[in-house]
């Protein structure tokens, strides 16, 4: 399995994952929240996942079975 994150989603976890109070705790638990579980619930889906920003959102895309790159996934979403 692989996964491709765009810069905008990567900005998002950086800017809304920060807490200068909880430190990297803060950060695991919103990586886990938004993207390992969107993933896990989704891992039968694909094989390649996309993540991007959405709307000021994370959103977490399984690509479609004839893609065959997680940077093909990334692509796939911008399309659909």
């Amino acid at each position: 399995k692989t996964i491709q994150i765009d810069d905008d989603a990567l900005e998002l976890v950086v800017t809304r994952g920060y807490n200068l109070a909880y430190g990297a705790r803060f950060l695991k638990r919103f990586i886990d929240e938004q993207i390992k579980l969107p993933i896990s619930e989704r891992w039968r889906d694909g094989t390649h996942f996309g993540v991007r920003a959405r709307d000021g959102e994370i959103v977490v895309e399984p690509a479609p079975a004839n893609i065959s790159t997680a940077a093909d996934a990334l692509a796939y979403g911008d399309v659909a």
